[in-house]
């Protein structure tokens, strides 16, 4: 069995979070990274094999001694809803690369904060890690059950990692994208969604983050992408109350609609 998350230090993170690799390389960006894993928690006792999720800004996604803005509590959500007889998964979670971030997830160069890596770093999901988790975990390798999440900027590079790479990421967990930091995005989403024939994206962002940055664009590129084949079947789009641009909201919003991932 892989290393308990918390051995040997304060942790919030629960018993089926596993660290996968403290150094984790990347050979597409010629660095390292440190990459945890959530099994479901009857995954030791069956023969099952799962879905999975691959979760960017690892940090903040089980553990309150790791993050550095808070914890989405993934863990507990998928806990609680899989004991109430939710769908389980496997979730990777890929931890940033804290002042590269920036560049790793950006889809196109930005004149303020430099060229971009994203490619390169979606890249390095679809061909590295995702080939690396189906030969090592029991998993369900095809598009449909192989989805990509993010916030902010990870939700900008987890969408474009979805219409780029539709025949490996076959859903796009899309919460408050950063679409403001690409202009280049319209274009693209003309370009890649009527490609993207099977795939299904989920927008969410809080009601209280910034209209001109975040809720204003991700609506116009749902509308968008309704106009170029995305149905109500393959495109949902929630604005929840109350919640803001941060992981508590992030968390809730995962927990709330964990269960479209599937649908």
């Amino acid at each position: 069995m892989l290393p308990f998350a918390g051995e040997n230090r304060y942790t919030t993170a629960s018993q089926n979070v596993r660290l996968l690799a403290s150094d984790f390389y990347l050979p597409q960006l010629r660095r390292k990274r440190r990459i945890w894993i959530y099994l479901p928690p009857n995954y030791y006792h069956s023969n099952e094999s799962y879905p999975v999720l691959y979760l960017q800004d690892g940090q903040n996604l089980f553990d309150a001694a790791t993050s550095y803005a808070g914890e989405w509590g993934v863990d507990k959500s998928l806990n609680y809803l899989i004991a109430n007889g939710t769908k389980p998964c496997i979730v990777v979670g890929i931890d940033n690369g804290h002042a590269k971030r920036m560049r790793e997830y950006a889809p196109w160069d930005h004149p303020r904060f430099g060229a971009a890596q994203g490619n390169a770093y979606c890249r390095f999901l679809a061909k590295t890690l995702k080939p690396f988790i189906d030969q090592h975990f029991r998993t369900r390798p095809d598009a449909a059950n192989t989805l990509i999440g993010g916030s902010s900027m990870g939700g900008l590079i987890a969408f474009y990692g979805a219409l780029a790479f539709p025949e490996v990421f076959g859903v796009g967990m899309v919460f408050s994208p950063s679409f403001w930091y690409s202009p280049e995005i319209t274009a693209f989403v003309n370009e890649k969604a009527p490609l993207a024939t099977s795939s299904r994206i989920i927008f969410a962002a809080g009601a209280q983050e910034s209209k001109a940055q975040i809720t204003n664009p991700m609506q116009r590129i749902a509308k968008q992408m309704g106009k170029l084949g995305f149905d109500q079947n393959r495109l949902y789009l929630e604005l929840f109350e109350g919640a803001g641009h941060n992981e508590g909201s992030w968390g809730y919003m995962f927990g709330k609609l964990y269960g479209r991932f599937f649908e």
